[in-house]
C-alpha cells in the first residue's frame, strides 16, 4: 500500500507540474488591432511569436486548432471582421507551442470558450480517377498558395489534404466537406481549369462557376485525374460557447 501511495503521489506531482507548465504557455506581449482591409490575410510564425495581418478570428482558430473553416460554428463576425495581431515571447519555441499560446490569447483577449462535438454528416471523398492523377509534383518545398491563373485557379506547393480542406470544402457549389482519400503524398503545382476561354479574367471564371455549379467542378477535377465520391463521416466541430470582441491592448 505504501508503494501505491508513493506512486500516486508522484503521478499527482507530475500532473500538477505539467498543468502549471501548460498554464504558463502564454505570450509575453500581444497587440490586437481591428483592420477593415479585406485583402488577403498574411500569416507569419517564428520561434519568438507571430505576426498576423488582416486575419479574422476564424482564421486564427483554424491555425491554432488545426481545423478547417467548415468545422467552426459560431457568430458570423468570427469570419467577417479582420484584425492585425502581433505577439512575442522570450526564448525559442516550436510552432505547436506558439499555436497553444495563440489558443491562450483567444481565451484571454476574446474571452473565447468552446467545446468539441462530433457530428456525422454527408461529405465527399476526394479520390483518384481510374487512370490515376494528372498532377505535377512541386520541384521545391514551400508554402501553399493559390491565385488566378489562365482559365481557372493556380495552385502552388499544394498537398491534396490542403486542396480538399482549404479549397474544395469551402466552395458553395460543392456544398459539403471534402476529405482527402487520394493517398497521394507530397506537394503539387497545377491549374484547376474552370473556364479555359476566360483567359485569366477572374470575373468570367466566377460567372462560369456560378452558372454551371457542381458539374463544372466535377469536370475540372476530372481533368486532373481526380473525382468526388459521396459518403458519410463523423466530423469534429469546434462549437463556440462564448466570444467577445477583443479587449484593448
Amino acid at each position: 500500500m505504501a508503494r501505491v501511495a508513493t506512486l500516486l503521489l508522484l503521478l499527482l506531482t507530475l500532473f500538477a507540474a505539467e498543468s502549471l507548465s501548460l498554464g504558463q504557455a502564454r505570450f509575453d506581449v500581444a497587440a490586437i488591432r481591428p483592420n477593415p482591409d479585406r485583402s488577403d490575410p498574411s500569416f507569419i510564425v517564428n520561434p519568438g511569436g507571430l505576426i498576423y495581418a488582416r486575419v479574422s478570428l476564424s482564421d486564427c482558430m483554424e491555425a491554432a486548432y488545426g481545423v478547417k473553416p467548415y468545422q467552426i460554428s459560431g457568430p458570423d463576425w468570427l469570419g467577417r471582421e479582420n484584425f492585425d495581431i502581433t505577439a512575442k515571447v522570450e526564448g525559442t519555441h516550436s510552432k505547436d507551442e506558439i499555436m497553444r499560446m495563440l489558443q491562450a490569447l483567444h481565451a484571454e483577449r476574446f474571452k473565447l470558450a468552446l467545446h468539441h462535438e462530433q457530428k456525422e454528416q454527408p461529405v465527399y471523398a476526394l479520390v483518384t480517377g481510374k487512370n490515376g492523377a494528372k498532377l505535377r509534383r512541386s520541384e521545391v518545398e514551400g508554402q501553399f498558395s493559390m491565385g488566378p491563373a489562365a482559365g481557372g485557379i493556380g495552385f502552388q506547393k499544394t498537398s491534396m489534404s490542403e486542396f480538399a480542406g482549404r479549397f474544395l470544402s469551402v466552395v458553395p457549389m460543392i456544398g459539403r466537406p471534402v476529405l482527402d482519400k487520394t493517398g497521394l503524398p507530397g506537394l503539387y503545382d497545377f491549374t484547376f481549369q474552370l473556364s479555359p476561354a476566360a483567359n485569366g479574367d477572374a470575373g468570367a471564371i466566377k460567372r462560369a462557376a456560378v452558372e454551371e455549379g457542381f458539374s463544372l467542378f466535377a469536370y475540372a477535377l476530372d481533368q486532373l485525374g481526380l473525382r468526388l465520391e459521396s459518403e458519410k463521416a463523423a466530423i469534429d466541430f469546434l462549437i463556440v460557447d462564448h466570444v467577445e470582441h477583443p479587449t484593448e491592448n
